[in-house]
């Protein structure tokens, strides 16, 4: 006589866990494409220049890095995802209003500017 084989525990787990991991890739891979993402998404790069994915793993990949406290993560959204009130937001919908960067070297501030390039950005200012 055969017995019907029930499906383990980790039969399971190993299951749940394949599945997260192939919609993770599909995320990162979709979010690969800058159509999906936006053309004023600001990528970031690790110490050897790589682009660096999301994830939602031991606390994404950008989270641990920008802190904690609500007002500074919708900041950094806004900044990364280029919704930012800077020069190049208003040149996209506020076409009337300055572009430039306060500190005079770009006719349009871009949050990448501002981020990388900008000698009046002092990270130690933030709250």
């Amino acid at each position: 006589m055969c017995l019907p084989a029930f499906p383990s525990k980790e039969s399971h787990l190993f299951n749940k866990k394949k599945e997260c991991n192939n919609i993770l890739y599909k995320w990162q891979t979709s979010f690969a494409d800058s159509i999906k993402k936006g053309q004023y998404f600001l990528n970031f790069e690790d110490e050897e220049q790589k682009v660096i994915k999301p994830t939602y793993t031991k606390g994404g990949s950008w989270l641990p890095f920008i802190g904690f406290t609500n007002s500074l993560c919708a900041r950094f959204t806004h900044m990364t995802t280029g919704h930012a009130p800077i020069g190049e937001y208003r040149q996209r919908f506020f076409p009337q209003l300055p572009t430039e960067c306060s500190c005079g070297d770009t006719d349009i501030q871009t949050h990448k500017h501002i981020v990388m390039e900008c000698n009046l950005y002092d990270p130690s200012t933030c709250p």
